[in-house]
């Protein structure tokens, strides 16, 4: 089963993820990274520890280390706002982070899973 978010970046999930969290973030080349509260949620398989595990991971060790990242590139153009290529913002062998400006000249769609013996994105 192929988990769906309704904001975030689709294309970057595991076919064999259990969850998964995504969000539509509004950026600018600038280092602009704003997390809009209304455009972020989980999807899951029904296996609410696989959610819950995520969640806790993305609260304590991840943290802000993606969004740091994603300012940094965007300042020094290793992201551009009009981009389609897919970029890995964290990977830690527990979760991975990733996302793409999707050509979309002001959103970066991001998406973040926990990582299985032989995922593959």
């Amino acid at each position: 089963m192929t988990l769906t978010l309704d904001f975030g970046y689709n294309r970057g999930i595991p076919a064999d993820a259990k969850a998964a969290w995504g969000a539509r973030l509004i950026i600018n080349q600038d280092g602009m990274v704003d997390i809009v509260p209304d455009r972020l949620g989980f999807a899951d398989d029904s296996e609410p520890e696989a959610k819950e595990t995520l969640r806790a991971h993305l609260n304590g060790v991840v943290g802000k280390a993606p969004f740091d990242q994603l300012r940094s590139w965007l300042v020094d153009r290793t992201v551009s706002t009009r981009d389609d290529v897919e970029h890995v913002l964290f990977d830690d062998g527990t979760a991975k982070v990733v996302g793409s400006a999707q050509s979309s000249a002001g959103y970066f769609y991001i998406v973040a899973y926990l990582v299985t013996e032989g995922t593959t994105t």
